[in-house]
């Protein structure tokens, strides 16, 4: 101990006086970004405060830029630019700015297009940090100073709190049943009219074939009234509409809905807002306004990933994930009792571990699962009801964003009131069901 206390001294002295203009700008710099970063997280959503400081991607992501302090001070340039690029945004800015462009004049995502420009302008900038002088570095360590400090200041000015907690009670109470309900909702999954509009020749890889072969009804005016899953899913299981939604408000939805109060069936919800598995199934930055730097976001969580069977926010392994709702499934369906069962599969939803898939690898996927549990509500209870939706449609700049909206249902051994329904949109699914 006493050994690493007088490196550690060693260290920032040397840090000091090796290039003294530069490295007390960087270290100010270094300080209200963190101040600001966790005052953000702090404002935007107390409820969950502590939870996310002590989160272990979190702790991982601040320990690194310790790290990076105590590794790299002696190269100023390099210093400044793993600062930038990691920890300040810049990465981010340029990712953005660049697939803005991409999406206007082109058809389709192109990441490895939008990337090789990045890391190409990133690399001028890294190639120009190295050969300016140091004065030139003081200027830039003047600028990441003069812009945080403008980004802390400006934050004690903000009104809005983009994930306040909201409490949405539901509109109204299913409370008894005549026979089990399965409701398995697939995160973006787009009706099968948009699809094979906009896809012809993958038209193949939609479900919608195979469901109506085993018996599935399908209505295909059903559309999502929002194009957005917090919002959706909480309308969905409220029967409420909403101008806004917090995040929070989508967690109590799972434990507060139109099925949370039965009194001849319980209750039981597999999903990425739950409480016993959000931590290690949502992006952290559902649930705050900071955390937005490349390192908090992408090289953190990836690294992480790699010893953790679940993965960590973007870099969830969702196969894990859905594995573990199968699974969740199995048992509920084992029960004596009556039950309404909530699965939120997480696919044909993009994430970054399939940036290399096809869509239609994608479709695949959320079609074994489909089939899967399909097959184990089947074996256990032949008339059990069963429901398939989807939380809003593809989101992709290639398709019009009026097919944003809409999504698939089908459904099995359910009577539904389809003729309001197509007016109406999602949210007004549940009570169309005759559940008597």
């Amino acid at each position: 101990m006493k050994h690493l206390k007088s490196y550690i001294k060693r260290q920032a002295r040397d840090f000091i006086s090796y290039d003294k203009w530069v490295s007390i700008l960087s270290m100010a710099s270094i300080a209200i970004f963190l101040i600001n970063e966790i005052h953000e997280i702090y404002i935007s959503n107390p409820s969950y405060f502590l939870e996310s400081q002590f989160h272990y991607t979190n702790i991982f992501y601040f320990l690194s830029l310790g790290l990076v302090i105590f590794i790299f001070y002696r190269h100023s340039a390099l210093f400044l630019y793993i600062l930038i690029v990691f920890y300040l945004d810049f990465f981010l800015l340029l990712k953005r700015f660049f697939q803005t462009i991409v999406y206007e004049y082109s058809d389709g995502d192109h990441f490895v297009l939008v990337y090789g420009i990045v890391f190409t302008v990133l690399s001028i900038v890294l190639t120009l940090m190295v050969f300016i002088p140091n004065r030139c570095l003081k200027f830039i360590s003047f600028f990441i100073l003069f812009f945080y400090t403008y980004g802390l200041v400006s934050t004690q000015f903000m009104i809005s709190r983009n994930h306040i907690p909201s409490k949405i009670e539901p509109s109204f109470r299913i409370n008894t049943i005549n026979k089990n309900l399965y409701i398995f909702l697939f995160d973006e999954y787009p009706s099968a009219e948009s699809y094979k509009r906009n896809f012809q020749a993958d038209s193949v890889f939609h479900a919608d074939s195979t469901l109506k072969a085993l018996n599935f009804n399908s209505f295909n005016g059903i559309f999502s009234n929002y194009a957005n899953t917090e919002k959706s899913v909480t309308a969905f299981l409220t029967g409420t509409l909403h101008d806004s939604v917090a995040i929070n408000s989508v967690i109590d939805a799972i434990g507060n809905n139109v099925f949370s109060q039965g009194k001849n069936y319980s209750f039981h919800v597999f999903s990425i807002f739950d409480k016993t598995n959000r931590p290690n199934s949502l992006v952290t930055t559902q649930f705050f306004r900071g955390i937005n730097s490349t390192m908090s976001r992408y090289v953190a969580p990836y690294l992480i990933s790699n010893f953790s069977t679940r993965g960590v926010g973007n870099f969830t392994n969702y196969a894990d994930y859905h594995t573990t709702l199968i699974k969740e499934l199995q048992a509920v369906t084992r029960l004596k009792s009556q039950k309404v069962f909530f699965g939120h599969f997480y696919t044909p939803h993009y994430y970054p571990r399939v940036i290399n898939e096809y869509l239609s690898d994608r479709l695949k996927d959320a079609n074994n699962w489909m089939k899967a549990a399909i097959e184990i509500v089947q074996n256990r209870d032949s008339s059990a009801s069963i429901l398939i939706v989807s939380d809003h449609g593809l989101r992709l700049n290639r398709i019009p964003s009026s097919d944003y909206n809409k999504c698939i249902l089908y459904y099995k051994n359910l009577n539904i009131d389809t003729i309001g329904l197509g007016n109406s949109g999602l949210y007004k699914l549940i009570e169309s069901i005759d559940f008597q």
